[in-house]
């Protein structure tokens, strides 16, 4: 009975880590995409910068983003980092698709969602993956 104590304390202990990492790692990334589109809209209205590179720079950086909350997500998951990762990365590109639908025209699902989903997904994917094997203060080597 005991055992079972500790075991459902530890799970909701993690569970609760675990959501703790993954809303860091979707505000980190919300404050890395904020700040990367207002230098490029910076950009775009100081200098001959094209309007067509928008499309790309957009899905880049949002690529980026859920690489970082994947990244920031399996760092303090310290396991599973393929799985968190993905669930991070697409947890963020849907929750910047809601709040872009509601800024916008409406809700709307076509081939630049689908890239984004699909880019921010393998994003977060690489992100969980090198949070988990990249951890801070330790070395990954083996001592002899």
């Amino acid at each position: 009975m005991y055992s079972e104590n500790i075991k459902t304390m530890d799970t909701a202990g993690g569970l609760r880590a675990a959501a703790g990492g993954f809303a860091r790692g979707i505000i980190t990334a919300a404050v890395f995409t904020l700040v990367v589109f207002a230098l490029f809209a910076c950009i775009l209205a100081y200098t001959a910068v094209s309007e067509s590179a928008i499309p790309i720079i957009s899905t880049a950086v949002q690529a980026a983003g859920a690489l970082i909350a994947g990244f920031c997500t399996a760092k303090r998951s310290g396991s599973r980092g393929f799985l968190s990762g993905l669930v991070a990365g697409l947890g963020y590109i849907l929750i910047i698709w809601f709040i872009a639908s509601l800024a916008g025209d409406g809700f709307y699902v076509g081939k630049h969602f689908l890239s984004m989903l699909g880019f921010s997904a393998l994003g977060g994917a690489i992100g969980g993956v090198m949070g988990v094997n990249l951890k801070s203060g330790r070395s990954n080597k083996r001592k002899r």
